[in-house]
């Protein structure tokens, strides 16, 4: 393997039941679930507030959820239940913000 996150076959990004609630209360994402797959090109589509950038965000590491699981090439970023959080610097993930 060259170091990049394509497993072939495999996903490459799988965020499970991932819930991300705000400090004020409010619900942003809830049990949000997608996989990413090696090859594929994916578009992350909806309204203002639908969850794009707070989904991003909770890959990344920006957000901490409230529940649920994220794994980036085929290891465990973020894990709820198992007490797992690999910090921002860690994850090895780019982003840009659309203000850029």
């Amino acid at each position: 393997m060259d170091g990049s996150m394509s497993i072939m076959g495999r996903d490459i990004l799988s965020v499970d039941d991932v819930e991300v609630v705000y400090p004020n209360g409010t619900r942003a994402l809830n049990k949000t679930t997608c996989q990413f797959m090696d090859g594929e090109v994916t578009v992350l589509l909806g309204p203002s507030g639908a969850g794009k950038t707070t989904t991003l965000r909770a890959i990344a590491g920006m957000v901490r959820p409230e529940e649920g699981r994220v794994e980036l090439g085929g290891r465990v970023v973020y894990d709820s239940a198992a007490g797992i959080s690999v910090p921002v610097h860690g994850r090895q993930v780019g982003y840009l913000t659309q203000q850029y």
